[in-house]
């Protein structure tokens, strides 16, 4: 019996909501690459259509490599968020993603980082989230990040890392021009009061700062109670809070010294 030839799936003859519920759906690097000037000339129709050369989410879930990304990137020149979540994520590929993109608001990046990679240090990110086992950084590269939250889901990291950090931060910053941190959360870290020795610091002032410090994220908002913490002061007024426990760490910097609890906090 003579097999019936499959029909081509038209993509860019559907009406444009079809076409945009399809474009979601679709994984670029699963379409045969046999046809490399057709394949590119599918994505630049895309873009055009779309009238932007940038993406709102760029995201990569299972396993790449450098052959997979390194055609047709001319066509994508800004990514607002980048999210990965592969079973491994190799070096080169990290400083590929984040040397592409000029712009990038958050990145997600959900399994083990390389060690001891630093390729942070040469970005400016909104939120920086790093869900992966024992994230580990030296103090120099993790006093060069720049964002404004960076949450870190584990760490193995000596807490003289985080003592360094906020000795530094309690100093005037030596380049203005630096994004500072305004939010650090750190979890499942062997961390003790020793982060803070040497370190003058201030019990709470209900006049000087309120006592719950609001973090705005992705998926909502969260009020922590700061009543009970330390606080730091540095020379041009800045105001800091540093939260501590066995498994902890928080740091907080209050550019609002009261914040109002939203309702869905």
């Amino acid at each position: 019996m003579k097999r019936k030839q499959k029909k081509p799936f038209r993509l860019m003859s559907l009406p444009f909501v079809a076409f945009r519920h399809s474009l979601y759906q679709t994984d670029f690097y699963d379409i045969d690459h046999h046809d490399n000037a057709m394949f590119d000339l599918m994505c630049s129709r895309i873009f055009n259509i779309l009238n932007k050369k940038s993406v709102d989410t760029f995201r990569f879930d299972r396993n790449i490599e450098l052959k997979d990304i390194s055609k047709n990137w001319e066509i994508i020149k800004e990514a607002i968020n980048i999210y990965t979540a592969t079973e491994t994520l190799m070096r080169d590929v990290l400083d590929m993603v984040l040397n592409k993109f000029e712009r990038i608001n958050t990145l997600f990046v959900d399994t083990n980082l390389p060690l001891l990679y630093d390729g942070f240090t040469k970005k400016k990110f909104k939120n920086l989230y790093l869900g992966g086992e024992n994230t580990v950084f030296s103090s120099k590269d993790f006093m060069e990040i720049e964002t404004d939250v960076l949450l870190i889901q584990s760490s193995s990291m000596d807490v003289m890392v985080l003592h360094e950090f906020l000795l530094e931060w309690t100093k005037l910053p030596r380049n203005p021009d630096k994004r500072e941190p305004q939010v650090i959360r750190i979890f499942n870290i062997k961390a003790d009061d020793s982060i803070l020795q040497g370190i003058h610091t201030h019990l709470w002032n209900p006049k000087h700062r309120g006592k719950h410090y609001v973090i705005h994220l992705e998926n909502g908002a969260m009020a922590v109670d700061c009543s009970k913490e330390r606080d730091l002061m540095r020379p041009d007024g800045k105001l800091a809070t540093v939260l501590v426990t066995k498994s902890t760490f928080d740091f907080f910097v209050w550019e609002r010294t009261f914040h109002k609890i939203p309702a869905n906090a």
